[in-house]
């Protein structure tokens, strides 16, 4: 599972929920915090075969949430990843393209954790 958020408190704040949730369902895996798009993109760590949950935030510098989730999408291993937009971008327009391009979810800060940590799961039962 990857946070993928400019702001550090957030990253902090669904870093720890998303290992909350994975101690709660017992499942071994790992969760790493990107401070930009740019950073995760060209990271290794999740390339391979194993299911990605990915938290993107919309708005970042370097790279934006929306060109990391076209370059997720176009990837021919799309498939694995589940992506959650967490942003301050409310517009309609802008949750419509998030969609579009493939998010699976979307959610507008400020969140709340109850309403992010059940989404996860939602998402998690589908992996």
């Amino acid at each position: 599972m990857a946070v993928v958020d400019d702001d550090v408190i957030v990253r902090m704040i669904v870093a720890d929920l998303l290992e909350h949730i994975a101690r709660d369902r017992k499942e071994q895996c790992e969760v790493r915090a990107f401070a930009d798009g740019v950073s995760f993109i060209e990271s290794s760590w999740h390339e391979g075969h194993s299911p990605c949950l990915v938290i993107l935030d919309g708005i970042m510098p370097k790279m934006d949430g929306i060109e990391v989730l076209r370059r997720l999408r176009s990837r021919g291993d799309e498939s694995r990843y589940k992506i959650i937009m967490l942003t301050m971008r409310q517009s309609e327009e802008d949750i419509v393209r998030a969609l579009q391009l493939g998010a699976d979810d979307y959610i507008t800060k400020p969140f709340k954790r109850l309403e992010l940590e059940a989404r996860v799961s939602r998402l998690l039962k589908r992996m």
